[in-house]
């Protein structure tokens, strides 16, 4: 038992690059478009399905399969008596008009100028909420965080995505989630504008119609010539977490909201100097729950820090949740793919191993790091760990305290100008 948690231990703090090596190459292998797709969502559907009638945007590709980072569920019979439990509870908030109507809740995906789509969406039953205030009790935000995490998602449900004049088709998963890269026709940004709409099968009928009303989302596409980009943690990075300390971690997740948790002093004039002298586009890749998206939006937003995609996590303790090893570091991956021209200004803490991370990125990808900026939690091994990490790549790279060491750094550097 002991040996079988040292191997896992082990195998914790190992990235390998083995499958992101396959996937670059099969990208590489696709001639239709200088952004290649990599294999497509799982939750695409078969081309063969009955097409929509001829008063509905037309399906002009299906996108292709690739590796799922959302599995399906494991088929043990407790998993399926718990999803048939799901299952019953919404068909019951149906009956009696309980529920609430199913929507589509866009993330914030990013697409590219020569022509390709990465979007993010989640099928649910919400509720309203109100936006968040700095007055909010402790109870109200109580509250607002119980809703995000007790979602009712919608899995098998089709949707219509529509970006740049093209429509695709796809099927959430057994969470309810939307994952799929597509090609479109070159996209404007920084941002372009994304629709989703539900569709309905009537019984016995060959088509298929929308439901509800359009969803719109955002896109975030960077400019073509935007040579630099930022690849930013979030948690004990921008935004005060404590996630070495789960207990209050939890506390600040539950009881806080986007406008009353605390950033860093300095962080955000930091990143908008990076912006000023690179015109670098933000991605923010983080192991948070997609459960999140709304308070770290909203985070961002409030902080003044530049918005982009934020790349986060399906969580749980069922199998078929995406796991913590290795999200990061696929994440960074297809975004470095998607933007072949981009170096990238890599932002995290010591207290999640960034440093390693950002160090096997910088192996497997020479010349696509160009900086690695490391905030020091608080705990001096993992600081000494972090140091070597990044005095290893070689590359300009700084463990800091305080964002006035980081800004200095970056000046010296030709990355940050200020205002």
């Amino acid at each position: 038992m002991g040996l079988a948690v040292a191997r896992w231990l082990r195998s914790e703090k190992t990235y390998d690059a083995a499958p992101i090596a396959a996937y670059s190459a099969a990208m590489a292998s696709s001639p239709s478009n200088p952004v290649a797709s990599p294999p497509a969502a799982s939750n695409a559907v078969d081309a063969s399905e009955p097409a929509l009638p001829d008063d509905q945007t037309s399906v002009d590709e299906i996108p292709q399969r690739r590796w799922s980072l959302v599995q399906e569920y494991a088929r043990t019979p407790g998993r399926k008596l718990l999803r048939l439990g799901s299952q019953l509870r919404r068909e019951a908030r149906q009956r009696f008009g309980t529920g609430a109507e199913p929507t589509v809740v866009p993330y914030i995906g990013y697409g590219s100028t020569c022509g390709a789509a990465r979007v993010f969406a989640r099928v649910l039953e919400v509720s309203s909420e109100p936006p968040p205030s700095v007055d909010d009790s402790v109870w109200v935000n109580f509250r607002r965080s119980y809703h995000q995490w007790k979602t009712s998602q919608l899995p098998g449900k089709r949707v219509r995505i529509t970006c740049g004049g093209r429509s695709v088709v796809v099927e959430s998963d057994a969470e309810g989630y939307v994952d799929a890269w597509f090609h479109t026709p070159p996209l404007t940004g920084p941002w372009s504008p994304i629709s989703f709409r539900l569709l309905t099968r009537t019984p016995g009928a060959v088509t298929e119609t929308a439901s509800g009303t359009s969803v719109d989302g955002q896109l975030f596409v960077p400019p073509a010539g935007a040579r630099y980009g930022i690849i930013s943690d979030i948690d004990d990075t921008v935004l005060h977490t404590n996630v070495q300390d789960v207990v209050r971690m939890v506390t600040l997740s539950v009881f806080g909201n986007a406008l009353t948790r605390m950033g860093y002093p300095g962080t955000t004039d930091w990143y908008q100097g990076i912006v000023r002298a690179t015109g670098a586009p933000a991605f923010y890749i983080s192991r948070s729950a997609w459960n999140l998206f709304p308070l770290l939006r909203g985070f961002i937003e409030h902080q003044s820090l530049p918005l982009g995609p934020l790349l986060l996590r399906d969580v749980g303790l069922r199998r078929g949740k995406e796991r913590k090893r290795g999200h990061k570091y696929r994440r960074m991956c297809e975004v470095l793919e998607m933007y072949p021209e981009m170096r990238f200004i890599c932002i995290g803490d010591s207290g999640q191993r960034d440093a390693e991370i950002y160090a096997s990125l910088s192996k497997s990808h020479p010349g696509r790091v160009a900086a690695i900026y490391i905030r020091d939690v608080g705990n001096p091994e993992r600081r000494q760990v972090a140091e070597a990490a990044c005095e290893a790549t070689r590359l300009p790279s700084l463990v800091f305290s305080d964002a006035a060491e980081a800004i200095e750094h970056s000046r010296q550097h030709g990355l940050w100008i200020a205002p």
